[in-house]
């Protein structure tokens, strides 16, 4: 498995509690999920101290699949970069992204995309 950690604006997502899920939404039809969270700029590379989290949000849409793991339970943890990786690019545009956070591993397949405050 090819794994790459996604960089964010604010570089790449490292450390099991860098991002707080503060809000979280699932729509069926069309079949989208929203995770909205408070990341910790500590827990990211470069590391930035002594500022206060920021609130970001990670948007996924016209999902093909979608698998939720508690973080222990997660199949491919040993292959994991950061809390944002990138396990697989389509042909069609999407792709297959891991998002881990402090509780839980969403691996969703669709397309996404990172929205900052």
């Amino acid at each position: 498995m090819n794994v790459q950690a996604i960089k964010t604006k604010y570089g790449i997502i490292l450390g099991r509690d860098a991002l707080i899920i503060s809000e979280h939404e699932m729509s069926f039809s069309p079949f989208t999920f929203k995770v909205k969270a408070l990341l910790s700029l500590s827990a990211c590379e470069p590391e930035v101290l002594n500022e206060s989290d920021v609130k970001i949000e990670i948007f996924f849409s016209d999902i093909e699949k979608i698998s939720i793991y508690k973080v222990d339970d997660y199949p491919y943890e040993k292959y994991s970069e950061s809390s944002l990786d990138l396990l697989e690019e389509y042909s069609s545009g999407k792709a297959r992204v891991a998002l881990s956070t402090y509780d839980h591993v969403f691996d969703v397949t669709g397309n996404f995309k990172i929205l900052y405050e």
